[in-house]
C-alpha cells in the first residue's frame, strides 16, 4: 500500500468511528477523588465548632477561623538549591518573631528572611596553656578546627535546645578549614550562618584534638548594619586566656585515676555531656595497668567552680576491639574523677537465627541492660554495649557479646514486612550461646477520620512516625514509619511495629482542611480500634518569602510550621506547603494538639 492510500484509509476509518458517535450521550469519567471539599454551599460553618472561635465563610466560599492561630509556632523555610540567596540553608523562624523589611514587604503579608553571615576565625592556644596539657605549641601557631554550628531553638520557658533534639528540621553547619596563603597565613575556619541562636563547638583536628577540650557553648548569631552592608563577624579563640581559660589549670581537680587489672593499652578516657553524649574534654589514650590523666575542660565549670553537672566519664576501647564494653559512671558534685575498670569474663561468640513463618532475614541490635562482672553477685549498669548485625538468607547470625542481659531489637527485611520490629529480652551466658529469636507480627490499628460536620474525611494520608522523644535517642527501640490512607467512608487500617508514634492525618491537597496531629499514640503489639479522628476548620496564614532586600521572590522553598507540645516533649508538624513562582506560600494550621 502506498502511502497516500494508507492515510486515506485512516481518514476514512476516523470519519466512520466519529460517525458512529453521532446522537450517543457524553463520554462521562469517574471523579478524579472523593475527597470532602471545605465549602460553605457543602458544610455549614456552624458545625465546624470546636470551642475556638467560630469559624465563618471567607469570600473565598471556605470555612475558616479568622485571625492567628491560637498557640505560636516556629516556621522552617528550606531554600531550594537552586536558589541565589542561601540555597540549601534552612532557617528557623518563631511566628512572633516574623518581620517585613521596607515598604516592598508589610510585615502582615511578607516574610523577609535574615542575611546569612560570613563567619571566620582561628582556634590558637595560650602557650601557658598548651605546657599545663603537655602539648607545647609556638607562641603563633594555629591549629586547624572542626567547628560546627548546631541550630537552636528557645523554648517558652526560656531554656536553650538544640533544634533536632526537640523535633525541628534543621541541621548542623560545618564551617570549611582553609589553608594558609601568602595573605592569610594562619589556618582559618569559614562558615556561612543564617542569623539565629546556635550552639558553637570548635574543636582541634586530630591529633591536637585529644589534648586540647572543645570550646562551645550557646551563642546569638546577630544581623547588624544596613542591608547594603555585608554582615561579617570575626570568631577567634585562644584556648587558655579569658573567656575561654582552662576550667582548672592546676589541673589537680580535673585528674581521672584509672585502673584495669588486665590492662589499659588500647583504651581512651574522657568526659562528655549526658543528655547528647557528646565529648566535652580532651581525649586521653590510656597505658599500664593504672593512668593518671588530665582531663581538661573549658567552660563547662557551675557558677560554684566546680564541674557542672550532668557529666559523665567514660572509659572505652577503641574501635579494633570486639566484645569489650564501655564503663560509663556519672560524675556527682564535680567529682569522681577515679574508677576501675572491672574485671570481665571472657566474651562469647554468639550464634541464632530469626523466626517469623519461617527463616527470616532481618537486622539484629543488641542493647545491654547488665553486663557480668567476674566475682560480683550482680552485674554492673555502668557497663554497656551495644552492636548491630545482620542476618543471611535464612536467618542466621553471628556475633561477640559480653556475659549479661540485653534487649536485642529484631526488625525484619524483605519479604517479611508482615512481621514488626520485636524487643526481645536475651541473656548470655556460657550454657546458651545459640539463640532463636522469633519475630512478632506487626499489630492492626484501624480506625475512622471524619470531619466536624460529620462528612467522611476520604483519600487522607495517615501517617505514623516515631514520636519526638524516641527520634532524639540514640536508643535502638524506635518504631518504624508507617502509613496508609483513609476510604470513602473515612476508614483506614496499617499494620505497626510495637512503640510510641506520633500520629498525623494530611487531607488530600487542595480540599481546604487542616492537618490533625495527634502525638505520643502507643501501638501494640495487639490489634487496635482507635476512638474516631475529627478534623476541624483551619486558621489560614499566608506570606510572600522574599530574601533581604525584597527583591526577587524566593520560589520553591519548602516551608512547615511546627508547633510545641509540652506533653510530646518537643514540637510537632501542623502544616507543609511550597512557595509558588511568586515566593507566595498559604497554610492550613489545625487547634493545637492536646
Amino acid at each position: 500500500m502506498t502511502r497516500p492510500t494508507w492515510l486515506a484509509s485512516c481518514f476514512l476509518a476516523i470519519a466512520s468511528i466519529l460517525a458512529s458517535t453521532e446522537g450517543c450521550d457524553a463520554l462521562v469519567g469517574d471523579p478524579i477523588s472523593s475527597a470532602p471539599k471545605n465549602s460553605c454551599d457543602v458544610g455549614p460553618c456552624e458545625r465546624y465548632e470546636s470551642g475556638r472561635a467560630k469559624p465563618t465563610c471567607t469570600s473565598e466560599g471556605r470555612c475558616e477561623v479568622a485571625g492567628k492561630p491560637e498557640y505560636p509556632y516556629v516556621l522552617a523555610i528550606a531554600v531550594p538549591e537552586g536558589s541565589f540567596f542561601a540555597p540549601g540553608r534552612t532557617f528557623l523562624l518563631k511566628s512572633q518573631d516574623l518581620r517585613g523589611e521596607g515598604p516592598g514587604c508589610p510585615t502582615a503579608t511578607c516574610i523577609s528572611l535574615p542575611p546569612v553571615i560570613e563567619v571566620s576565625g582561628e582556634y590558637r592556644v595560650a602557650p601557658l596553656a598548651a605546657q599545663q596539657v603537655g602539648y607545647p605549641l609556638g607562641a603563633t601557631e594555629v591549629l586547624p578546627a572542626r567547628v560546627s554550628f548546631v541550630p537552636e531553638v528557645v523554648l517558652d520557658d526560656g531554656s536553650r535546645r538544640e533544634a533536632l533534639d526537640v523535633g525541628l528540621p534543621s541541621f548542623p553547619l560545618f564551617a570549611d578549614v582553609l589553608g594558609p596563603t601568602q595573605e592569610a597565613p594562619s589556618i582559618r575556619f569559614r562558615a556561612f550562618v543564617p542569623g539565629g541562636p546556635f550552639r558553637r563547638s570548635a574543636l582541634p583536628a586530630s591529633p591536637f584534638g585529644e589534648a586540647f577540650p572543645p570550646i562551645s557553648g550557646s551563642i546569638n548569631v546577630v544581623v547588624q548594619g544596613t542591608r547594603e552592608q555585608i554582615p561579617y563577624f570575626t570568631d577567634r579563640f585562644v584556648a587558655g586566656t579569658a573567656p575561654t581559660t582552662l576550667d582548672d589549670p592546676t589541673g589537680e581537680s580535673h585528674t581521672a585515676v584509672v585502673k584495669r587489672v588486665a590492662g589499659l593499652a588500647g583504651f581512651y578516657t574522657y568526659l562528655r555531656d549526658r543528655r547528647t553524649e557528646r565529648r566535652v574534654s580532651s581525649l586521653r589514650p590510656l597505658t599500664g595497668k593504672e593512668a593518671s590523666v588530665r582531663l581538661d575542660t573549658i567552660g563547662e565549670n557551675s557558677a560554684e567552680g566546680a564541674l557542672r553537672d550532668g557529666i559523665d566519664i567514660v572509659v572505652m576501647p577503641d574501635d579494633s576491639w570486639i566484645g569489650v564494653p564501655t564503663l560509663v559512671d556519672r560524675i556527682l558534685a564535680g567529682a569522681g574523677f577515679r574508677l576501675e575498670y572491672p574485671e570481665l569474663p571472657p566474651p562469647l561468640a554468639v550464634v541464632g537465627h530469626v523466626l517469623g513463618d519461617g527463616p527470616t532475614r532481618a537486622r539484629v541490635s543488641f542493647a545491654s541492660t547488665g553486663i557480668e562482672v567476674t566475682n560480683a553477685a550482680s552485674s554492673s549498669s555502668q557497663l554497656s554495649y551495644r552492636t548491630t548485625v545482620r542476618t543471611d538468607a535464612n536467618g542466621h547470625f553471628s556475633t561477640v557479646l559480653p556475659l549479661g542481659t540485653y534487649d536485642a531489637f529484631v526488625e525484619p527485611e524483605d519479604d517479611a514486612r508482615a512481621f514488626g520490629k520485636t524487643r526481645i529480652s536475651v541473656a548470655v551466658s556460657s550454657s546458651q550461646t545459640d539463640f532463636v529469636l522469633q519475630a512478632r507480627r506487626k499489630g492492626l490499628v484501624s480506625g475512622r477520620v471524619r470531619l466536624a460536620d460529620g462528612r467522611a474525611l476520604a483519600n487522607a494520608e495517615v501517617l505514623w512516625g516515631p514520636s519526638v522523644v524516641l527520634r532524639a535517642s540514640t536508643s535502638p527501640e524506635a518504631p518504624r514509619p508507617g502509613r496508609s490512607k483513609t476510604d470513602a467512608d473515612g476508614r483506614f487500617a496499617v499494620a505497626l511495629d510495637e512503640g510510641e508514634y506520633d500520629l498525623t492525618v494530611v487531607p488530600e491537597p487542595l480540599t481546604g482542611f487542616p492537618r490533625l496531629v495527634s502525638p505520643r499514640r502507643p501501638v501494640g503489639p495487639n490489634d487496635a480500634t482507635l476512638e474516631d479522628l475529627v478534623v476541624f476548620a483551619p486558621s489560614r496564614v499566608a506570606w510572600t518569602i522574599k530574601p533581604p532586600g525584597g527583591i526577587p521572590e524566593i520560589s520553591r522553598a519548602v516551608v512547615r510550621a511546627f508547633a510545641y507540645v509540652p506533653s510530646a516533649a518537643g514540637y510537632v508538624e501542623m502544616g507543609q506547603a511550597v512557595s509558588d513562582a511568586s515566593g507566595q506560600v498559604e497554610l492550613l494550621l489545625g487547634p493545637l494538639p492536646k
